[in-house]
């Protein structure tokens, strides 16, 4: 007889999962951590129920790239249900995502039991028959990880070129690996959100018309708000999370600036003058000013050179932020919502929270209603209709200390604050720790 507690749960998870699912709901699911308790019944359950599980899993782990370290995580584990519950992912959901197929061309091997894991990923990526595009998602998944030399050395040297550049195309993780061989712990780096080197592109090969701004009855709406229309001809991507200390200490080998930098999470990046700088790793860097930004976006286009990295404009922002949707938040109207999504006045404890802890938007962009605010390109005016705000350019910056348009709630900010459309402005060498910055690049 399957234990009371356990079978309560599978009652949840086959009863109530697949109507929330269908709602759009998953996100009030239990954490992960109780539903892969419920793998024990794996094995006892029908295939509903194991596919209820699965597919309430998927939906509450938005990132590729975290459901596959996730699963890599657990086909290594100690525990039985753990690799039985990967691979169950694995057989359900590699079809869905490229970087599980991956994964299961190498767990395919390895079943065999002719070959350990290692002499599985080794004989998979070196064969030169193989499709080298699904080995750049298997090397994806450890692009953080201290197995990445190795594995990237098992590949064949005529493919390791292009899948660098597969893998530059949504992450910017090699960028920072070879900052970091002599300037942090392999274990540190492996420490690092993957998420926050990763970017979503935005490509219009027909212009895209979108509605910024406010309609007039919204609640909470500033004067500086009116809706207009705008129209997308150039394709760009956006940064998946808000740029982290640890980008911004690797990048500009300079003492840490932010406020917040002190914690059990925290610890310290070597400088190139010996001197080392405490970081709290995946928090957001604050406390820079709009001219830091420029310097550090400087250094990083010479350093990955064939992109352009920049900030974004007030109408990129705008558009990545809404997720698709013309409401007061990217999830909706309902700000009582909004602690599943951002850090602000009601959750945050008047701090600044690491990267991608909490639900992105319908375009995997994490925390664009609240951590800290965000500097973008434009020169701030008044109405943002005026032809002075292009889709995606900026206004002409003529003086240097023009006012520049700030995006996006902090950490101190009420919920009304965190809407897609509240804009407001500082003068470009002013620097708070409420203000950080995420980057956009060409796609």
């Amino acid at each position: 007889m399957i234990h009371i507690r356990v079978a309560l749960l599978v009652f949840f998870l086959w009863i109530v999962v697949p109507g929330r699912l269908s709602a759009g709901c998953a996100e009030e699911l239990e954490d992960v951590a109780v539903r892969v308790a419920a793998t024990r019944v794996l094995g006892t359950v029908s295939d509903g129920v194991k596919e209820a599980i699965i597919n309430a899993h998927c939906e509450s782990v938005v990132s590729p790239t975290r459901l596959a370290a996730e699963v890599l995580t657990n086909l290594h584990s100690s525990n039985a249900w753990a690799r039985s519950f990967a691979r169950q992912m694995l057989k359900n959901k590699s079809e869905d995502y490229s970087i599980l197929r991956a994964i299961s061309k190498v767990e395919d091997i390895a079943a065999q039991g002719m070959k350990s894991y290692k002499e599985s990923e080794h004989s998979w990526l070196s064969n030169p028959k193989e499709d080298w595009k699904l080995k750049a998602e298997y090397l994806r998944a450890h692009v953080v990880s201290k197995d990445f030399d190795r594995l990237f050395d098992y590949l064949p040297k005529e493919v390791q070129q292009d899948v660098k550049r597969q893998l530059g195309n949504t992450t910017s993780a090699l960028v920072f690996r070879d900052l970091a061989r002599t300037r942090m712990s392999a274990d540190a780096f492996a420490d690092l959100t993957v998420e926050s080197f990763e970017f979503v592109a935005f490509k219009f090969p027909e212009p895209k018309r979108a509605f910024l701004g406010s309609p007039p009855g919204e609640s909470g709406r500033w004067p500086n708000e009116e809706r207009h229309a705008i129209q997308f001809t150039k394709d760009f991507a956006m940064g998946v999370t808000q740029v982290t200390q640890a980008q911004w200490v690797l990048v500009m080998d300079k003492p840490n600036p932010s406020h917040f930098k002190d914690g059990p999470a925290a610890i310290e990046i070597r400088l190139s003058d010996g001197t080392k700088t405490k970081v709290l790793p995946n928090h957001p860097v604050e406390n820079v000013s709009w001219h830091d930004i420029t310097e550090y976006l400087e250094k990083l286009n010479r350093l990955d050179q064939g992109r352009e990295y920049r900030r974004p404009s007030e109408a990129e922002w705008e558009y990545a932020a809404r997720g698709g949707k013309r409401t007061r938040f990217s999830f909706g109207d309902n700000e009582q919502e909004l602690v599943g999504y951002a850090w602000f006045s009601n959750n945050s404890d008047n701090r600044s929270h690491p990267v991608a802890v909490l639900k992105p938007n319908a375009f995997g962009l994490y925390d664009m209603h609240g951590n800290v605010s965000e500097w973008t390109e434009d020169i701030y005016v008044e109405s943002p209709s005026s032809a002075s705000q292009q889709a995606n350019t900026s206004s002409l910056n003529t003086s240097g200390l023009d006012q520049r348009v700030v995006r996006g709630a902090n950490f101190l900010d009420n919920a009304e604050l965190g809407r897609a459309a509240h804009r407001y402005h500082f003068g470009p060498r002013n620097s708070f720790n409420l203000v950080g910055f995420r980057v956009a690049r060409t796609p």
